[in-house]
């Protein structure tokens, strides 16, 4: 049986591409809570708190429906390539902000575009974070002629605590990494509303059943259901298919995930699972 996490990362459309356009904040967001609360499953909602300016009580919105609520950074930007002292400041501010119009006090956080280093690590921990769940095994992302902003190829597939000196390795930070799931028919990509919408429930479901690690980590964007490449016509080719309004595909492939006998569950739980385990093998081994 395959333990399955839905996360969310809400956010401005395709971003940084179409500045602060909201569409899928607007018009896909809700029907996404509607579908998971309709359906009975648990997700882990990470909220870009520069959101917040725009729609003052989205995250208390995401906490009275029961939702997960999480950080997904002040603004949608890098965090790797910002030296600590950056780093810090958006770590800090997006928490505030997000504790202030949630009234809840953020443990879980996820870097923007997957952008964690091991200085993001330790502002996760000087903050008092528990979870981060921004590793993306085998994902590069380029930066120009400088080489990788980050390279995740051989990360963890399962959870573990990283090392400061590099977010995939194995190390002592606190802070306990919960890594995305690998696309195995698309790498270097999540399973989520993109391969979803362009292939279908049948082939999200066989990446599922692929997929490396004991728990598989999905990654929602509102902006994925909605007809994007409509209102934005000089959007590269793939929105068509990747960017559309398809809640059918969505319904049928949280269908099938249950029909599969997947056990829905929440960040927070796998972290609890992890610590509960890992202190029965200490207590073995002493």
């Amino acid at each position: 049986m395959r333990t399955v996490v839905v996360t969310i990362d809400v956010e401005p459309d395709y971003p940084p591409i179409l500045g602060d356009s909201r569409i899928g904040v607007e018009e896909a967001l809700p029907r996404i809570f509607y579908l998971l609360r309709s359906e009975g499953i648990p997700a882990n909602v990470f909220l870009l708190a520069d959101l917040c300016n725009f729609y003052p009580s989205l995250a208390k919105e995401i906490v009275d429906k029961g939702f997960h609520l999480g950080n997904h950074g002040l603004r949608h930007r890098l965090l790797c390539i910002e030296e600590m002292p950056t780093q810090w400041r958006e770590v800090r501010e997006s928490s505030r902000m997000l504790e202030e119009t949630s009234g809840r006090t953020m443990s879980t956080f996820r870097a923007p575009n997957f952008s964690v280093d091991g200085d993001t690590l330790m502002c996760l921990e000087r903050a008092n974070y528990h979870i981060d769940s921004s590793v993306l095994p085998g994902r590069k992302l380029r930066r120009g002629l400088l080489g990788h902003a980050y390279d995740f190829t051989g990360a963890p597939t399962s959870p573990y605590h990283a090392s400061v000196a590099g977010a995939k390795k194995h190390g002592a930070s606190p802070v306990l990494e919960i890594p995305v799931t690998e696309n195995p028919l698309a790498r270097q990509t999540p399973i989520g509303g993109g391969f979803l919408n362009t292939y279908g429930s049948d082939k999200a479901m066989e990446a599922v059943r692929l997929a490396e690690g004991a728990v598989v980590v999905l990654v929602f964007h509102p902006w994925e259901f909605v007809n994007l490449s409509e209102k934005h016509p000089k959007l590269p080719s793939w929105t068509r298919a990747g960017c559309r309004d398809n809640f059918q595909a969505l319904s049928e492939f949280l269908g099938k995930l249950k029909a599969d006998g997947c056990k829905f569950s929440t960040l927070e739980e796998i972290a609890e699972s992890y610590q509960k385990i890992h202190a029965e093998k200490t207590s073995t081994a002493l």
